[in-house]
């Protein structure tokens, strides 16, 4: 993984310090200003096993949209997350999203499905036996 220096405190109004622990020869990110959000796309992509030439072998696209895609410098609009997420399996909002996140909230949708069909509640699970006291 990355080399980690030293941490980098960044001071906030009102006496707050943020502490960001930087991968070494890497500049801290602006606080305050607006950053383009690159999504989680080489992530997920990485996940499904596939590599950034499907970019450009499956969805046409060329080869520098594809290289900006997988760099996080690529804007991703409604067009690109549908494609991408088409190509992956996922739900184009979870490629905003890192894997582990989206995979936490699948299970809870699962969890309150199961919940609202009465899956899992006590008056359907087996009964338990319980020991005699000694």
């Amino acid at each position: 993984m990355f080399a980690f220096a030293e941490p980098f405190v960044k001071r906030l109004a009102f006496g707050f310090e943020v502490t960001l622990l930087m991968a070494r020869g890497r500049k801290p990110p602006a606080m305050g200003k607006r950053t383009k959000s690159r999504g989680f796309v080489r992530e997920w992509m990485v996940l499904a096993g596939l590599k950034q030439a499907e970019l450009v072998n499956r969805l046409g696209y060329s080869k520098a949209k594809a290289n900006a895609i997988w760099h996080g410098e690529q804007r991703l609009n409604e067009d690109i997350l549908e494609e991408v997420a088409t190509l992956i399996g996922a739900r184009p909002f979870e490629l905003l999203l890192h894997p582990d996140t989206a995979h936490h909230i699948r299970r809870l949708e699962a969890l309150v499905a199961d919940a609202i069909r009465g899956a899992g509640t006590p008056a359907n699970d087996p009964p338990v036996k319980r020991r005699a006291a000694p």
